[in-house]
C-alpha cells in the first residue's frame, strides 16, 4: 500500500509503500505517519482516503492519501529511496510487491444518494460561506451549540465518512438508512463513556473538533473536508459492509443515504441561526423525506399540506406539531418526532 501525506494547498507526495495485511487501512496509514514524526497526533489529520483511479480504471484500494490541517515537508522526514521502494502503479495493474487487492469491481458510488449529497453540500459550504466573524458565536437551535460548533461538527461528519465510518466489516448488513434511524441514542457505544448520553458525548466531540479554531479556519477547513469525502466517497464500493459504533451494520451505501439528512438539516440549522430561508436540495429531499415516511409508517395525510421543509423541520424535532395538526395526524402524532 502507498501513503501519500499532503496539507492545505499542496499536491499529495509519496511517503512510502510498504507491505501490509488487507484491513484497517487508515488506521495503518495515520499510524505510519505518526510514528514516522510526520505527524504528532490524529488531530493533525482532516481527511484519509483511497486514491481514484486514473481514467476511470479499477479501484484497487492500495493507495491512501492523508490530508492534514496544516502544510508538511517530507523531506525532513526518513522515507526509503524509490530504487528501494518504487511508486505505487497506476490503478488496474498489480501491485509490485503483491499486495493483495481488496476488490476489483468498478467505482460504483455514483448515484443518486451520492449525486445528491455534492448538490446538498454546495448549499451548506454556501451558507457558511456568508457568515460573518460574529456569527460563528450565534447559538442555534441545536441544544448547547454555537454555530462554530455546529460547522466543526459538519466537519467531523465529513471526516469520519471517509475515514472511521468507511472501515469494511467482514459480515453481513443488518440494517439500511430507515434502520439507522431505529436505535437508542443513549444506548450503549463501542469505546465510549457508559456514564455519558449520546449527546454529552457528541457535546464533547464537538467541542475538541472546533479546537479554538476561528470562523475563517473553520469555513476552510469545511471547504477541504467536503472536497476530501466526496473524492473518498466515489471511491468506495456502496456494497461494503461498515459499522458505526452504536449502530448495526449497514452498507456503505446506506450510510450515504443517510449523510443527506445530517447535512441537510444542519444545513438549515446554520440558515435558521442567521435568519436566511431554510431548505434542502430538491434530490435531498426525496431521499430525506423517503427516509421519514418509512420512520412513519405511511405518508403524513395531504390534509396537512406540509411543504417538504416543513415536513424536515417536524419530522426531525426542529419544529412542534400544532393542535390541528395533531388532529390531522391522529394517532401518528405519538410518533413525532420521527427522529429521537
Amino acid at each position: 500500500m502507498e501513503i501519500r501525506v499532503h496539507g492545505p494547498g499542496q499536491e499529495p507526495e509519496s511517503l512510502v509503500v510498504t507491505m501490509r495485511t488487507p484491513g484497517n487501512d487508515f488506521d495503518l496509514a495515520v499510524g505510519f505517519c505518526i510514528t514516522e514524526g510526520v505527524i504528532d497526533s490524529a488531530a493533525d489529520v482532516a481527511t484519509v482516503a483511497y486514491c481514484l483511479p486514473e481514467d476511470d480504471g479499477v479501484q484497487q484500494y492500495n493507495v491512501v492519501t492523508i490530508r492534514l490541517r496544516r502544510p508538511v515537508d517530507l523531506a525532513e522526514h526518513h522515507r526509503p529511496s524509490a530504487a528501494m521502494f518504487p511508486r505505487c502503479p497506476s490503478a488496474g495493474s498489480e501491485h509490485p510487491f503483491g499486495a493483495t487487492r481488496l476488490g476489483t469491481r468498478r467505482l460504483d458510488m455514483h448515484g443518486d444518494e451520492v449525486d445528491a449529497l455534492a448538490a446538498q453540500l454546495d448549499d451548506l459550504i454556501a451558507v457558511v460561506g456568508v457568515l460573518s466573524r460574529e456569527d460563528f458565536g450565534r447559538p442555534t437551535r441545536c441544544p448547547g451549540w454555537s454555530l462554530s460548533e455546529l460547522v466543526a461538527h459538519c466537519e467531523g461528519m465529513l471526516v469520519r465518512l471517509v475515514g472511521e465510518n468507511a472501515q469494511p466489516v467482514d459480515r453481513e448488513a443488518e440494517i439500511d438508512r430507515v434502520g439507522y434511524y431505529r436505535y437508542d441514542p443513549d444506548g450503549p457505544r463501542e469505546g465510549e463513556d457508559p456514564d455519558k448520553t449520546f449527546s454529552e458525548v457528541i457535546r464533547d466531540r464537538v467541542i475538541d473538533e472546533v479546537g479554538g479554531r476561528s470562523g475563517d479556519q473553520l469555513r476552510t477547513s469545511l471547504e477541504d473536508a467536503v472536497e476530501g469525502a466526496l473524492q473518498g466517497v466515489r471511491a468506495m464500493p456502496s456494497e461494503r459492509v461498515i459499522q458505526r459504533s452504536g449502530h448495526p451494520r449497514m452498507t456503505f451505501g446506506e450510510f450515504v443515504a443517510t449523510r443527506n439528512l445530517e447535512f441537510g438539516v444542519h444545513t438549515m440549522d446554520i440558515a435558521q441561526a442567521v435568519g436566511r430561508p431554510e431548505g434542502v436540495r430538491p434530490a435531498a429531499a426525496t431521499i430525506i423525506t423517503g427516509i421519514l415516511d418509512q420512520l412513519l409508517g405511511e405518508r403524513v395525510p395531504d390534509s396537512l399540506r406540509w411543504d417538504t421543509t416543513s415536513y424536515i423541520l417536524t419530522g426531525t424535532g426542529r419544529r412542534e406539531l400544532e393542535a390541528d395538526e395533531r388532529a390531522k395526524l391522529g394517532e401518528l402524532a405519538a410518533q413525532f418526532p420521527l427522529l429521537r
